[in-house]
């Protein structure tokens, strides 16, 4: 008796969504993605060990990754008031441009 794969219905197709179908396809599931509108001019910074973590989970060279300036320093406000510089490399890009990129192996697959 063959088993049915689990199909699933991931809900938006930003990071965190397209990371979820991305594992569930990899256990076996039957994943579709329904995206909200996509959002323009979303700015998020993309620490530099979380760019290389979805490389390797997305099967993609992390130059393919780098759409944006890569920044050394940034400027975090904690809370009001509170801003400090985090001395840490990331990533400045847009989360949509981002998330498309990522998509790309689970729309061929």
């Amino acid at each position: 008796m063959s088993r049915r794969r689990p199909r699933i219905l991931v809900r938006g197709g930003g990071l965190a969504g397209i990371t979820a179908a991305k594992l569930l396809r990899d256990r076996g599931a039957d994943v579709r993605i329904i995206a909200g509108p996509r959002r323009p001019g979303r700015i998020v910074a993309i620490p530099i060990e979380t760019l290389r973590l979805a490389a390797d989970l997305f099967g993609v060279d992390v130059a393919a990754l780098q759409i944006g300036p890569m920044v050394a320093r940034r400027r975090v406000d904690w809370i009001a008031g509170g801003v400090d510089a985090v001395p840490q490399v990331a990533l400045v890009c847009n989360a949509t441009d981002f998330s498309a990129i990522l998509a790309r192996p689970l729309r061929d697959a």
